[in-house]
Order: structure tokens, then C-alpha cells, then sequence
């Protein structure tokens, strides 16, 4: 979700002071809609490949946010290169079952995976949680990625561990 992936940024820049890229990792075009490379301290680099990584990798850079997008096979794949690695779902009744695909192809993933959903039911969650005996946390609403509040801090500590 681009959404996350701009809003982390903006909290890893902002509040951490950590220098930050944000790759845009597949063909939609998100990133370079925003019109620049550079907002508020974070570089975006859309429709990113193998040398914006590596440059990016050897780099000034502290973290660097990589989207794919939507989950694929290969998307797994391309995840498991990465130092943290985290996927959004959505546990609304229509869309559930693509999440419940990823977490088919990754039942045998060690713990650095973490699962966030941003809509669906409370008891959906749970439901979820318990059957594939992972945890999901629940994404606040965010209307503006470019704002980080106090209780944002918060989902974000939960979700990076500090």
C-alpha cells in the first residue's frame, strides 16, 4: 500500500531523523504522480529497478521503503531480501482471499514477516490471527501520509519494534 509505504517515510524521517528513500517497485505510476522527487526530507524514486536499488543501498541512505505493490509469488520472493518485511491486506469480505493467498505461499516464513490490514472486522482479524497463528496489526486511519500524529507514533513503534 503506497499510502503506508509514504506515511512510514514521512515517521522514519520526521520523527526518527532517519535518512529515507521510497522505491516504487512495480508499474503503477504512484510515485511519480507526486510530482517531485523530494517532499519533506524523503526521496521518491517511481518505477524503481536493480540500479536506483544499488545506488540507493550505497547510498546516504538509513532505510529505504521498497513497494510492490500488489502481493504476488514473485513479490514474496522479492521480499524476502529485505531486512523487514511487511504486508498489507485487507480483511474485507471481497478482498480477504488474496490475503489469505499470501499467507498460503508464505506459511513457512520466519518472524522478521509482519502482516498489517488496514480494513475489514475486528472479529475477521481474530479469526485471521488465530487460524494461521499469525498476529495482524490494525492500521489507524490516515487520511494525509505527510502528517504524522501522536497516535501514529504509536502504530509505528508497535509495528517497527521500538
Amino acid at each position: 500500500m503506497t499510502h503506508l509505504c509514504i506515511w512510514l517515510a514521512n515517521y522514519l524521517t520526521g520523527v526518527r531523523r532517519r535518512r529515507c528513500a521510497v522505491l516504487e517497485w512495480n508499474t503503477h505510476g504512484d510515485l511519480h504522480r507526486l510530482g517531485g522527487s523530494r517532499i519533506l526530507e524523503v526521496d521518491y524514486y517511481g518505477q524503481a529497478g536493480a540500479p536506483v536499488m544499488a545506488q540507493c543501498l550505497n547510498g546516504k541512505y538509513q532505510c529505504i521503503i521498497t513497494d510492490f505493490g500488489e502481493i504476488t509469488k514473485q513479490g514474496v520472493v522479492e521480499c524476502t531480501r529485505c531486512d523487514r518485511k511487511i504486508v498489507t491486506g485487507s480483511l474485507s469480505p471481497w478482498k480477504m482471499d488474496v490475503f489469505m493467498e499470501t499467507l498460503e505461499w508464505g506459511k513457512d516464513l520466519d518472524n522478521s514477516w509482519q502482516f498489517v490490514a488496514a480494513f475489514g472486522s475486528e472479529a475477521a482479524r481474530k479469526q485471521m490471527e488465530q487460524g494461521w497463528k499469525i498476529s495482524i496489526l490494525r492500521i489507524p486511519t490516515s487520511a494525509d501520509a505527510f502528517v504524522v500524529t501522536r497516535a501514529d507514533m504509536d502504530f509505528f513503534e508497535r509495528l517497527l519494534g521500538s
